[in-house]
């Protein structure tokens, strides 16, 4: 059926590419073919079928919870094209983790990797969740390309571009997570702003998404593949192999985390990194701080092709952003020897978006400051026409995350330098970010407080050279005290059972008793203080 309305959704710009270029290759599968537009709309709406087995229905929510393949691109579409809500988790999380994520925002389905579905059988049940679990393979359950059937649009319907196209979960000062609904106008504007920050995106183009699917490089990739760049996708990353597959497949974008762009620039070889830097044309990067020297070193190596962006799960990304004409210019700073210039650009966040509103107020105060009026750190709100429309509660009500005013309180500490740049001072709330991923410290130290021999935990986050933080937790010690080593083993395993590795300590200390403030509440800084290099 027709969904040509006044508010355009998702669904609208993937059903016009399939009507303007249904042969254009548009999807790799995992044995190399390709698929066209046509046959890849056809393949989502058989997986749609399939979801529809397990009474999934408009406006359920879906849990995609796979690790990088064309059987997740599938279900994303399958969801964009039928009215369903896209809920996209990192893999790497615990299968309780994810099922406590399908209780709250009622999840009809959760699809997962095969190898996975007992185990996140187990959560389910262990929660009493009505949650049906589905294993999908590297072709979403078809054996090939002859296979794909050939599916009608009577699953389409019309969607309006308020409906809510996909739930971002983020975790709040509680610990408790939280999902941001980004309706299909949002998302839409989104793909507009980022896109204008890279050299003109469209079907001549090829993305590979080796970055998480679920997280900032696998919005970059949908995007592009939503203007008809055609994707590949890659389950692990490995320098060597990404670049290797950058010459092979004649990839032209390459969104990553900053992680990954630093690993590229210093692990492969340098003629490899200088013959893909020729053939790629944008490296699109956000998630975490990177080191400055790493960053020069990325720089150098990927001139005119590194573009960072800054932005939340309910703001959507770019907030800000740094361009590459940015990063080329703080490499030949630097060269000169005009480090404190260069290191003012790389630490940046760079220039606020186009129709993008940035807010700092100083902290302990209600006054607000529009951009460029303060130099002083301090929180900040971002207003603009991606942010979320509220947080998903019970029953599908949205909660506000909102002022009545439109400000987004970001929870993120920042100012402006004299050039107008955005500069991030960590999270207002303790936030950890490791690898891009955020780690809440009350979650991991709730787990840490049940091993035998732990009184009393504090876990903060420390510079690292590989990880931008990495989690780091003191302890002090019960009575009768247990051997560290013990101790530690006995975290390591209960922390095993419970998280993420990205969520688990890297690395412990023990201290008498934990610094705290007036109020009785531990000093996080003061622990900062004392661990930082």
């Amino acid at each position: 059926m027709s969904t040509a309305h006044a508010s355009p959704s998702i669904a609208d710009r993937i059903l016009g590419l399939r009507n303007r270029t249904p042969h254009h290759p548009w999807l790799a599968t995992a044995d190399g073919a390709w698929l066209t537009v046509e046959q890849t709309v056809g393949a989502a709406l058989g997986v749609a079928e399939r979801l529809a087995r397990e009474d999934a229905r408009p406006g359920d929510r879906i849990v995609i919870a796979l690790t990088n393949s064309p059987a997740f691109r599938l279900l994303e579409l399958a969801a964009l094209l039928t009215g369903m809500v896209r809920v996209a988790l990192t893999p790497r999380l615990h299968p309780r983790e994810v099922a406590r994520i399908a209780a709250d925002c009622d999840a009809r389905v959760i699809c997962c990797d095969p190898g996975r579905v007992e185990a996140f059988h187990d959560a389910v049940n262990e929660r009493g969740l009505c949650s049906a679990v589905a294993g999908f393979d590297s072709l979403a359950g078809f054996s090939g390309v002859d296979d794909i059937p050939r599916r009608a649009d009577d699953r389409l319907l019309e969607r309006r571009g308020t409906d809510p196209a996909m739930l971002l979960y983020t975790s709040g000062t509680t610990g408790a997570p939280k999902g941001a609904s980004v309706s299909h106008r949002a998302w839409l504007a989104q793909l507009d702003l980022a896109l204008e920050q890279l050299p003109s995106i469209g079907p001549d183009d090829r993305v590979l998404a080796v970055a998480p699917m679920a997280h900032f490089g696998g919005s970059m990739a949908l995007d592009a593949a939503l203007v008809g760049a055609s994707t590949l996708t890659m389950a692990r990353f490995s320098p060597v192999d990404v670049l290797d597959t950058v010459l092979s497949d004649g990839i032209t974008v390459l969104p990553l985390a900053p992680i990954m762009v630093a690993m590229l620039a210093e692990s492969a070889p340098p003629e490899l990194v200088a013959r893909a830097a020729r053939q790629l044309r944008a490296i699109p990067y956000g998630g975490s701080p990177l080191a400055f020297s790493r960053l020069v070193t990325a720089a150098r190596a990927f001139p005119g092709l590194l573009h960072q962006y800054y932005g939340l799960s309910e703001t959507l990304a770019p907030v800000a952003a740094l361009l590459a004409t940015d990063h080329d210019r703080a490499v030949r700073l630097f060269d000169d020897g005009r480090l404190a210039e260069a290191e003012a650009i790389l630490s940046s966040a760079g220039a606020v978006a186009r129709g993008t509103q940035v807010r700092i107020d100083p902290v302990g105060e209600a006054a607000g400051h529009a951009v460029g009026e303060t130099s002083e750190p301090g929180r900040l709100s971002v207003r603009s026409p991606l942010v979320t429309d509220g947080y998903w509660g019970p029953q599908g009500e949205l909660r506000p995350a909102t002022n009545s005013e439109g400000w987004f309180p970001t929870g993120d500490l920042g100012n402006f330098d004299a050039a107008g740049r955005l500069h991030l001072h960590g999270r207002g709330d303790d936030m950890i970010i490791s690898g891009g991923f955020n780690v809440i410290p009350a979650e991991v130290e709730s787990v840490i407080r049940t091993v035998e021999g732990v009184a009393d935990v504090a876990v903060v986050g420390v510079p690292d050279d590989r990880w931008g933080q990495r989690v780091h937790a003191t302890l002090v010690l019960g009575h009768p005290t247990r051997p560290l080593d013990q101790v530690t083993a006995d975290i390591e395993a209960a922390c095993r059972a419970a998280m993420a590795a990205f969520k688990r300590p890297l690395s412990f200390d023990v201290v008498p008793e934990l610094p705290r403030t007036a109020l009785d509440k531990v000093d996080r800084r003061a622990l900062r203080a004392r661990l930082a290099p």
